[in-house]
C-alpha cells in the first residue's frame, strides 16, 4: 500500500485520527509513550507497517536538545521501537517538526524504511556516511516554517507551496503530491551560514559566543551547542540590547591593531625615516585594511544573525521592520568607529613624522 504526500501529512498532523485510520484502512498495533515523545505503529491492508512519531512538548529549544542527545534513554527506546517494525515487513515512517526529525534520524540509522516527514530540523551532523547512504525519507517544508532552517540537512528539504489558510501549510495537487514552492529567507540564511568555510565558520562561532555572553547566556553553553541551536535560543530583543557591547568590542580591536601598528612603525621612523618610507606606507595601509576587513566581517556576521533572529520572531513583520532599522544603525555606527580609528592612524603617523623631521 502506497501513501501520497497528502496522506502522510494527514497522519503526521495528528488530528482526526480515527477518520484517517478508517480512510487509509490502518489498524493500530502499538503505542510507545515517553516523556516528550509518542510513536504509534499501524498495520496497513497489505501487511506493511506505518510508524507515526510525535513530539508532545511545546518547548522547541528543549526538543532540539533532546533530538541532538542521541545517547539518551529516549532515543534508545524509540530506536528499539522503530527497529522492531522495520525488521518485520515493509515499513514507512512519518512525523512533523521535531517528531519528524526523530523519525528521520532512526530511519537513517536503521535503514530500509521509506516515508515522508514534515518541517523537520536538520540531522545531518548526527549521521555517518553509511547512514546517509541509507536515507529514503523525504523532508517536506512549508514556506513559513522555522525549524527546517535549523541544523544541517543530509539532503535538501523540499519546499511546498503554501495551502489555503493556517490549517493547510502545504498545497497538494489532485493526486495528493506536494506542489513545489521556494525556500524561505530564513532557510537560505542558515544554508549560507552552514556552507561557510572552516575559517569563516569559526569566526562566526566566535561572534555567536560573544553575542551570547553580551545577551546574558552562558558562553560555555553556546560553545557546546550547534550554531543554529544557539541562534534559535537568542531573541531579537536580547540581540538588540547586546549590539552596543559588541560595537564597543570593535573599538578594542581597532585600538589593539593601532598599538601593533605603532610598535612596528615607530622604530622604522627613528632608525632611518627616509629609507623606510615605503615600509611605513605599506604597514600603514595594511593596518587600515585590517581594520576595514574586521569591520566588514563583523557587519556581515551581525546582518546574518539579525536576519535569523528577525525571521524566526513570532511577529515577522515587526521583526523585519526592526531588522531594517537596526541594520542601518549598525552600519552607520561601524562606519563612524572605523573612520575614527583610521583617523587616529593617520594622525599618529603625522605626529611621528613631525617629531622626526619637524
Amino acid at each position: 500500500m502506497s501513501l501520497t504526500d497528502q496522506q502522510y501529512w494527514q497522519l503526521a498532523r495528528g488530528d482526526q485520527v480515527e477518520e484517517v485510520e478508517s480512510v487509509l484502512q490502518l489498524a493500530r498495533v502499538e503505542k510507545l509513550v515517553s516523556e516528550g515523545l509518542e510513536a504509534v505503529s499501524y498495520l496497513d491492508a497489505d501487511g506493511g507497517h506505518v510508524l507515526v512519531v510525535t513530539f508532545t512538548l511545546e518547548d522547541v529549544h528543549l526538543g532540539l536538545n533532546m533530538l541532538y542527545d542521541t545517547d539518551s534513554e529516549l532515543h534508545a527506546r524509540l530506536h528499539a521501537f522503530v527497529r522492531k517494525y522495520a525488521e518485520q515487513s515493509p515499513c514507512r515512517i512519518t512525523g512533523r517538526e521535531i517528531g519528524g526529525a526523530f523519525g528521520l534520524y532512526h530511519a537513517a540509522v536503521i535503514g530500509g524504511l521509506t516515508g515522508v516527514v514534515f518541517d523537520a530540523p536538520g540531522i545531518g551532523k548526527l549521521l555517518t556516511t553509511k547512514d546517509l547512504d541509507s536515507i529514503s525519507i523525504r523532508n517536506i517544508a512549508s514556506e513559513s516554517s522555522v525549524l527546517p532552517a535549523i541544523g544541517v540537512h543530509p539532503y535538501p528539504a523540499e519546499f511546498a507551496r503554501p495551502g489555503t489558510g493556517e490549517e493547510e501549510p502545504y498545497s497538494f495537487d489532485q493526486a495528493g503530491a506536494i506542489q513545489p514552492g521556494e525556500p524561505n529567507e530564513l532557510y537560505r540564511q542558515m544554508a549560507r551560514i552552514n556552507s561557510m568555510d572552516e575559517a569563516a565558520h569559526e569566526r562566526f562561532r566566535t561572534r555567536i559566543r560573544e553575542l551570547a555572553a553580551a545577551a546574558g547566556i552562558d558562553p560555555t553553553k553556546a560553545e557546546e551547542e550547534d550554531v543554529a541551536l544557539t541562534l534559535h535560543g537568542l531573541e531579537l530583543s536580547s540581540i538588540i540590547l547586546a549590539i552596543p557591547k559588541l560595537v564597543e568590542r570593535c573599538d578594542l580591536v581597532f585600538q589593539e591593531q593601532l598599538r601593533i601598528w605603532k610598535s612596528d612603525v615607530e622604530p622604522l621612523l627613528h632608525h632611518d625615516a627616509r629609507r623606510q618610507g615605503d615600509s611605513v606606507v605599506e604597514r600603514t595601509t595594511e593596518a587600515a585594511r585590517q581594520m576595514a576587513e574586521y569591520a566588514r566581517a563583523f557587519h556581515e556576521d551581525m546582518e546574518a544573525i539579525l536576519s535569523v533572529a528577525a525571521l524566526r520572531s513570532l511577529d515577522r513583520k515587526e521583526g523585519l521592520e526592526q531588522l531594517e532599522a537596526i541594520a542601518a544603525r549598525l552600519a552607520a555606527e561601524l562606519g563612524d568607529r572605523l573612520t575614527a580609528a583610521t583617523n587616529k592612524l593617520t594622525d599618529q603617523l603625522e605626529v611621528f613624522i613631525m617629531a622626526r623631521f619637524g
